[in-house]
């Protein structure tokens, strides 16, 4: 049964366990042999894991195969995790209501949540995929094939930071602005996934542009974007993209209304140029208390951490330390800003949107939705535009899409597209189908919406 196996005594506090479906797993050993890439799997360390596992493999049969050579931890109970015989051990998304923050015993980290396994609509999506896309594509995985895409914008980054730092001008720091944001759709966001490429070591530097380009952390988006946001996608309580923002930003009519949020409609889409400085103050909190908002970082290793500090010394080198010493002092400091400022203003907008309308939040759709996760992810999302925003966004807008699928290359999405829409048509699925200029709109309205409705009661807990 291997080191990890145990019956009746508690595993050793030194082994990284996590739980699918029930089942309790010591994946010490198989951290380093995952196909994916450690940085992956390390976000399944010390919680339940089994939305993660199941909608980051298409291919299900493979990784059953692989789950199979994963040792069980035999004789501990969910219960026996909760109460911390292993050590610390996360319920999922942190909810409090399993484990407080005095690390009072409960009874359960039992997954409640909708799961992809369980949801048939997924099956058939998945066949559908490898069946109709994949085979006729030649293609053993969802991963990789996508290498015009990733050197279009290697290639622009490139041009745009030797423009920045050897001819500045405001023209220039708008063009870098514009290229981070890319790097932070076309490049990071998909290598981060694990799905930018077919391999893994690749994937894992790739996901550095966003440490280098964009200036955030890889290490800290990994866990904030998949563990929060992908798997409880508009959860009030538990998807961060949701919450985080308040009181500041009300992106829920269940959240409290404030005097101040009439005007949000205005001052919010102007504060998305400040994400760049908002990302500095989480990256560094969250590296230092090894969480982010509700989730631990129980899967964090040194070498992540190293890499997080690599990557904020080089981008703050090549961002305002070296313009600092060939440029003068308030000429630096002005581009510097405008950079940041373009730059974190599309990256908002454009992930922001998709999940922002009226018809993707939660008071506007039935309560069963939540029994089943695609169905979820489905009315939780919206798509919009086509394959040449795909190309421009990194795939951001087939948003749908890639909440179903979202270890897959992006580039992918558009010939997926129609199944899923075909599927929610037999189905009487509402599909959100927009384009840019309706769905910005939308989510204006939206804003100013949220600024007036009054508060909505919660019946209880949405975990």
């Amino acid at each position: 049964m291997g080191r990890g196996a145990h019956s009746g005594t508690p595993p050793a506090l030194d082994r990284k366990l996590t739980v699918i479906r029930g089942q309790v797993y010591d994946i010490t050993d198989f951290l380093d042999k995952h196909p994916g890439g450690r940085e992956v799997i390390n976000l399944a360390v010390g919680r339940d894991a089994t939305i993660l596992f199941e909608m980051s493999h298409i291919r299900s049969e493979v990784t059953e195969k692989w789950l199979k050579s994963v040792p069980k931890v035999e004789g501990v109970s969910l219960t026996d995790l909760a109460q911390q015989l292993a050590g610390p051990f996360d319920a999922p998304c942190g909810d409090p209501k399993y484990i407080t923050a005095e690390g009072a015993q409960v009874e359960s980290i039992k997954e409640e949540f909708a799961t992809p396994g369980e949801s048939e609509l997924y099956q058939v999506l998945k066949k559908r995929v490898r069946e109709e896309v994949m085979a006729k594509k030649g293609m053993p995985s969802a991963r990789g094939f996508n290498s015009i895409n990733t050197i279009c914008v290697l290639a622009y980054y490139a041009f745009a930071s030797y423009l920045y730092l050897c001819c500045p001008s405001f023209l220039s720091a708008i063009a870098l602005g514009l290229a981070g944001a890319w790097v932070g759709f076309g490049l990071q966001h998909t290598a981060n996934h694990g799905g930018l490429t077919q391999l893994t070591w690749l994937n894992q530097i790739l996901g550095l542009g966003d440490d280098i380009g964009c200036g955030g952390s890889s290490l800290v988006w990994r866990y904030h974007h998949q563990v929060s946001h992908h798997v409880y996608t508009n959860v009030l309580d538990a998807d961060m993209d949701v919450y985080s923002s308040a009181p500041f930003i009300r992106f829920d009519d269940r959240q409290e209304k404030m005097w101040f949020h009439q005007y949000q409609w205005i001052y919010a889409p102007i504060s998305f140029c400040f994400l760049y400085w908002s990302i500095q103050f989480q990256d560094f909190l969250s590296v230092r208390e090894k969480k982010i908002q509700d989730v631990r970082m129980l899967g964090l290793t040194d070498h992540e951490v190293r890499a997080f500090w690599g990557g904020k010394a080089v981008h703050f080198m090549l961002a305002i330390i070296i313009p600092l010493l060939t440029q003068p002092f308030w000429a630096a400091i002005f581009y510097y800003l405008v950079y940041t400022s373009v730059g974190s203003a599309v990256l908002s907008w454009f992930f922001i949107v998709s999940h922002n309308i009226e018809e993707v939040k939660p008071t506007a759709i039935p309560k069963e939705a939540k029994d089943d996760w695609a169905v979820w992810q489905i009315r939780t999302s919206a798509t919009w535009g086509g394959r040449f925003a795909g190309f421009m966004t990194g795939g951001l807008n087939y948003q749908i899409e890639h909440h179903l699928f979202p270890a897959m290359s992006h580039n992918i999405y558009p010939d997926i597209q129609p199944i899923i829409e075909d599927e929610c048509a037999k189905r009487n699925i509402p599909y959100a189908k927009y384009d840019l200029m309706d769905i910005s709109k939308a989510m204006v309205d939206f804003l100013h919406q949220m600024g007036t409705k009054e508060t909505v009661p919660m019946e209880k807990k949405t975990l």
